[in-house]
């Protein structure tokens, strides 16, 4: 028999309170009220479909489970599930900014520029090249973190040469590229160069190739921020329902087979970027032939008295379709757009045949 949630006491209710969906509905309120004000709102129906929920919620529960004890646990675990979704959603949010950042940012003349360093170890140091040096992805070589103090304030071998600065990254070691493959070894490498010094005596020479991030300028750092942190495109971002997916994937609701996918936050950010990435790429590409696809002039916002294209799509309504979906159906057995190229192609022809008429 299910037990009623009204008072301490345990009373024997019928079962035809079950409600369809195999939970006891008194239960599912008096559990909706106890997380009121413990969870975001937006969480409450999510998190009563989740299999901790269910477990409280099922109908058939064994006589010697204390009621209230059984819900304060419930409540614990779901609002721990609330604090790791809306941690994840904030996670996945910042990270949508810092990629909006990122493409801003790509746009500056900042560049990778190497050069050379010949560094002296000098024989019996027991310093090395005095530096905190770490494995660096990309560009792929031994990041310099910092240099280290000395007695006296004296400058280590590597920041003595007056040409190294820290966050540059040694990209080659005698002439020896330093690849994803090798970073462990070329640390081995310094750090045996180091020793030979030590132990020998004797001065040891390198011959460094470094690469040094080159940035751009303060002010114009900051207004790439700006544009890019507007807050018609973060919101617009920020409303994808993959957030939310995102965030509460961990805990799928009871019964809904798992994406894995949204486990990946990189893999969300890059999905939810996709549209607003493809608008960009259109926008490139149109400009060369003297249109646009955003602003209230672009092709987006602009009326053509134009025929559909392949008799379904209207020249806006084409480019939506493409920036949503990243494909263009042309119809029974034709072959459908799927680059921005494609898109590109066929609507300035489409455009030439119809301000020619």
């Amino acid at each position: 028999m299910a037990v009623s949630v009204s008072g301490s006491k345990k009373k024997r209710v019928s079962r035809g309170s079950k409600s369809m969906s195999g939970v006891v509905p008194e239960r599912e309120v008096v559990l909706r009220d106890a997380l009121v004000g413990k969870v975001e709102p937006e969480n409450l129906n999510w998190l009563v479909r989740t299999a901790d929920a269910r477990k409280f919620l099922a109908p058939d529960q064994s006589p010697t489970v204390d009621f209230k004890e059984h819900l304060s646990k419930t409540v614990i675990q779901l609002t721990s599930h609330d604090k790791i979704a809306s941690t994840r959603a904030t996670e996945i949010k910042q990270e949508i900014k810092n990629r909006l950042i990122a493409t801003e940012r790509s746009k500056l003349d900042e560049k990778w520029v190497d050069y050379t360093a010949d560094v002296i170890i000098p024989g019996g140091s027991v310093f090395g090249l005095g530096a905190q040096l770490t494995q660096m992805i990309s560009p792929p070589g031994v990041l310099i973190k910092g240099f280290l103090p000395l007695p006296g304030g004296a400058m280590g071998p590597l920041q003595a040469t007056q040409k190294t600065k820290v966050g540059d990254v040694i990209v080659s070691i005698n002439g020896a590229k330093v690849d994803t493959t090798n970073m462990h070894t070329a640390m081995m490498t310094l750090n045996m160069i180091a020793q030979v010094a030590h132990i020998s005596k004797q001065n040891q020479s390198l011959s460094l190739r470094i690469s040094r991030f080159e940035r751009a300028s303060p002010s114009a750092l900051a207004s790439v921020i700006k544009r890019a942190l507007e807050p018609t495109i973060v919101s617009k971002l920020e409303n994808s329902p993959l957030i939310q997916a995102y965030a509460q994937a961990t805990q799928p609701v009871f019964g809904v087979e798992l994406e894995y996918w949204l486990l990946n936050r990189s893999s969300v950010v890059s999905e939810i970027f996709a549209p607003y990435e493809r608008t960009d790429e259109l926008d490139e590409l149109f400009r060369k032939h003297g249109y646009s696809v955003k602003g209230q002039e672009g092709l987006l916002h602009k009326e053509l008295s134009c025929e559909k294209m392949y008799g379904l799509f209207d020249v806006a309504s084409l480019l939506r379709k493409y920036i949503d979906d990243g494909e263009v159906g042309r119809g029974r057995n034709k072959t459908s757009l799927k680059t921005a190229k494609q898109v590109c192609t066929a609507v300035i022809s489409h455009l030439k045949k119809c301000l020619a008429k």
